[in-house]
């Protein structure tokens, strides 16, 4: 919003560093924390502050507005990211493929494609520090915010449109354990928070993939 009323952003490192705060304490929080984020950057594509056309209005530069556009789709992209996710299961139970067989030369276009976008991603986090173990696990979990955070966010978002429902500043419940001794209590100062139902799309996900990989093993046993 105030870079398009003109504003411009300058990169300041302060000594000490400054704007730290705390983060989500556990999983389930960290997912209801990353939903509000999600939901509010695709719900700025549905209003004037549309990053494209503020771009039309000259307040912001084309290349600028494309990287916002860019975080703005975050949440759309967990449903292209679904259907890749439950594609491979489905080929393997039905014996069939979505991508070019090895032996095909077309298949060399996706593996070149595949091996660059990586290799780039690699560097890019090994220019900041980052290791190769760091950059693996940040990999893996960036597949399972899509196909949980980023899912409901689409969703939630979705809904709105429609006019089915209205989306909420969600709050994770947090529960503070107590006791008469708090001396003996080792719990003291700790809060517990409650289960969410939104790992479910990615258990799901995980289960059909299991599924079909334990029934593409069959297939083969069965072969030999």
């Amino acid at each position: 919003n105030i870079h398009g009323r003109g504003w411009r952003s300058a990169i300041t490192s302060p000594d000490p560093l400054a704007f730290l705060g705390c983060s989500a304490t556990t999983y389930p929080s960290s997912l209801t924390q990353q939903k509000r984020w999600f939901t509010g950057v695709f719900e700025i594509l549905f209003t004037h502050k549309n990053p494209l056309l503020l771009t039309i209005e000259g307040n912001i530069w084309f290349r600028q507005a494309l990287a916002y556009f860019y975080i703005c789709l975050w949440a759309v992209r967990s449903v292209p990211e679904l259907c890749y996710a439950s594609l491979p299961a489905y080929c393997i139970i039905k014996d069939s493929h979505f991508l070019p067989k090895v032996n095909e030369r077309a298949s060399l276009i996706f593996m070149g494609i595949f091996v660059i976008y990586n290799l780039y991603a690699y560097w890019e986090c090994k220019r900041i520090g980052v290791s190769l173990r760091m950059w693996w696990n940040l990999q893996r979990m960036e597949r399972v915010n899509t196909l949980t955070a980023r899912l409901f966010a689409f969703v939630s978002v979705m809904l709105k449109l429609i006019g089915l429902s209205n989306t909420v500043f969600e709050v994770t419940q947090k529960e503070h354990m107590s006791n008469d001794d708090d001396n003996d209590n080792v719990s003291v100062g700790r809060f517990t928070y409650d289960n969410s139902p939104m790992i479910m799309p990615g258990v799901v996900i995980l289960l059909i993939n299991i599924m079909a990989l334990v029934n593409g093993m069959l297939r083969l046993s069965k072969v030999d």
